[in-house]
């Protein structure tokens, strides 16, 4: 394939790039303090509001989001971010 080809990526593949782009502009990161709070749809957060927001961002709605998380379509997956510092990520149709 040549550099100048262009390549045709799956809907969903190409609307998380779309939206990661999104987020990558307007999300402002902010910890949540003392108490660990998780909300979807706002521009800013931690690493878990962050996951919830791009998946309501990609399905449009929280019911769809907690159908997603409830079905197994979608997953907050936790891991570290380096040893001993949690951090999440928005596990999605086979795409992190």
């Amino acid at each position: 394939m040549a550099n100048n080809d262009i390549v045709e990526l799956p809907a969903t593949a190409q609307q998380m790039c779309d939206v990661a782009k999104r987020m990558r502009l307007e999300f402002k990161y902010k910890e949540d303090g003392k108490i660990d709070r998780w909300s979807i749809g706002k521009m800013t957060g931690d690493c878990e509001d962050f996951s919830l927001t791009t998946l309501y961002l990609l399905l449009g709605s929280k019911s769809a989001v907690r159908k997603a998380l409830l079905s197994g379509d979608a997953a907050i997956i936790r891991t570290e971010a380096r040893p001993g510092v949690g951090h999440a990520v928005l596990f999605y149709k086979g795409y992190y």
